[in-house]
């Protein structure tokens, strides 16, 4: 097992997003795309957190190792209501305990990536030489969701 080097700890509030496809148009017989609004906003929620977290530090510049969990809130399907036994709402029996919603995890990679290069924290996304990644179900009913994401240093073996 390589040693690696902490760098970094986030969690980002609220259901993980992840970098879907374009929306192209044509101006002028250009083409154009953009991404939707709902993924913009949560790449820059999220850019705006992590240059928070790092603190106006330079941008590491060697290989990393990307750890990330999406959180995602249960439907409600998935929960027995409160009643006069329970005060609070319960798991359903059948409820499932494998998190296969989405958005895609290579999606949320994604969008991890380029927030972690616009935020000035990797020069280059390319950086990134491992991905550890899971989603699963947020724990508790009423709980929105969150993102959260470790980046740890992988040392090189330069002199």
């Amino acid at each position: 097992m390589t040693t690696v080097l902490p760098l970094l700890a986030v969690r980002i509030p609220g259901r993980p997003h992840g970098q879907g496809s374009m929306n192209l148009y044509a101006v002028n017989g250009h083409a154009h795309g953009d991404y939707p609004e709902a993924t913009k906003s949560y790449r820059n929620q999220m850019v705006d957190q992590l240059r928070a977290e790092w603190n106006g530090a330079p941008p590491h510049t060697g290989p990393v190792h990307i750890r990330i969990t999406a959180w995602m809130p249960r439907p409600a399907a998935h929960w027995l209501p409160a009643n006069s036994r329970r005060t609070f709402p319960a798991l359903r029996p059948g409820a499932p305990q494998q998190c296969c919603i989405s958005p895609d995890l290579d999606k949320i990679c994604r969008l991890v990536g380029d927030a972690l290069q616009a935020a000035g924290i990797l020069r280059d996304d390319r950086q990134i030489c491992h991905w550890t990644t899971s989603r699963r179900w947020a724990g508790h009913y009423d709980d929105p969701g969150s993102l959260t994401i470790a980046l740890d240093a992988i040392p090189t073996d330069r002199p």
